[in-house]
C-alpha cells in the first residue's frame, strides 16, 4: 500500500492501523514513516488476503487528521505494493 500525504505538510507523524473486521488477532499497527516526497510504502505480502480496513491517524503542522478506507488484498499479489490514491 502506498500512502501519499500532502506534499505541503511538514513533520508528519502518527500511525497506520490495518484492521481485519473478521479477526481482531490479525490487526497490525505501524508508525508513519514518510520519504522526502511524503510517501509511505507498506508491504502487504505478510497480511492475510481479504478485506481490511485501514485507519491512518496522523498529525502535521500541529493539526490532527484521521482517514479510513477499505482495501481488498488478493489471494495472489503480483506486486509488493498496492497504491492507494
Amino acid at each position: 500500500v502506498e500512502l501519499q500525504f500532502p506534499k505541503d505538510k511538514k513533520q508528519i507523524s502518527g500511525q497506520v492501523l490495518f484492521y481485519r473486521p473478521s479477526t481482531n488477532k490479525l490487526h497490525v499497527r505501524l508508525p508513519i514513516m514518510v520519504d522526502c516526497e511524503n510517501v509511505m510504502d507498506i508491504f502487504v505480502r505478510e497480511l492475510q488476503y481479504g478485506k481490511w480496513t485501514v485507519q491512518v491517524d496522523w498529525k502535521a503542522d500541529n493539526t490532527s487528521y484521521l482517514n479510513r478506507f477499505t482495501i481488498d488484498i488478493p489471494l495472489a499479489i503480483d506486486e509488493d505494493v498496492l497504491t492507494v490514491l
